[in-house]
């Protein structure tokens, strides 16, 4: 029992950090917002390539476990480069990637709490970036010689 109660306690943390992660950006300035729709749009579309080449399994949980690992390394690198706060764009980047890869994991246990995490980011991103910015940052995605962003598909996933 503890231990469920333990998961329902992270999962509202994960909704309330997420929700005070995007107030926090609604207060900067345009383009850094858009640029954190960005750095969180990419991250989620190679994530969702990611995990769509693993096959059912154990080779799936342990893509679900890579981007968990992946996200953390990018807070961990922006703590490291001088962030730690929601209204910078590095660390909300990484905050908003790191809820939305557990949320995806099915590790909080909570069906409500990650549809939620998962539609406070979407429609973050959704209201921040037009059609055509997300076809563009597909493009980016697509591109062989961007290493950070490797494959992909064309249509946006989030919308």
């Amino acid at each position: 029992m503890f231990h469920g109660i333990q998961r329902t306690t992270f999962g509202a943390a994960i909704k309330s950090d997420t929700r005070k992660t995007i107030k926090a950006i609604q207060r900067l300035p345009a383009e850094l917002q858009r640029r954190v729709a960005s750095d969180v749009y990419l991250n989620i579309r190679q994530s969702n390539h990611e995990i769509g080449q693993a096959r059912p399994g154990e080779d799936l949980s342990e893509a679900v476990t890579t981007q968990i690992a992946k996200a953390r390394k990018l807070r961990k690198r922006a703590l490291v480069a001088g962030a730690g706060h929601h209204s910078d764009p590095a660390w909300a980047a990484a905050t908003l990637f790191e809820s939305w890869a557990f949320a995806m994991s099915g590790r909080l246990n909570e069906t409500v709490s990650s549809e939620i995490i998962e539609m406070i980011i979407k429609s973050f991103i959704a209201r921040t970036l037009s059609h055509a910015e997300m076809l563009e940052l597909d493009k980016r995605i697509s591109q062989p010689e961007n290493p950070a962003h490797p494959g992909g598909s064309r249509d946006p996933v989030l919308l």
